[in-house]
């Protein structure tokens, strides 16, 4: 949320295991990996705010970029659209 952005958003998720570890990458439409973050879930719902830069902190280009939470029991992938 929002959903295009600009400059940052929030990304919600549900995590059914507590303190399960928790990997988040946001990945281009290559697949190549842009940045991450290495979590330890409560449990439920969580949220992860991404202000739209990579791992060296430049701002992505406009584009499609897949947000992918990597949690047992699986993996998923959510689409985020950013707009300059």
């Amino acid at each position: 949320m929002p959903n295009p952005c600009n400059t940052a958003t929030t990304i919600p998720f549900t995590v059914p295991v507590p303190g399960a570890s928790l990997r988040v990458e946001i990945l281009d439409l290559a697949g190549r990996q842009l940045r991450d973050w290495h979590l330890v879930a409560t449990g439920g719902v969580q949220t992860l705010r991404w202000d739209g830069t990579d791992a060296d902190g430049t701002a992505v280009a406009s584009g499609v970029y897949l947000c992918r939470p990597v949690a047992p029991p699986g993996v998923a992938a959510r689409r985020v659209v950013v707009v300059r």
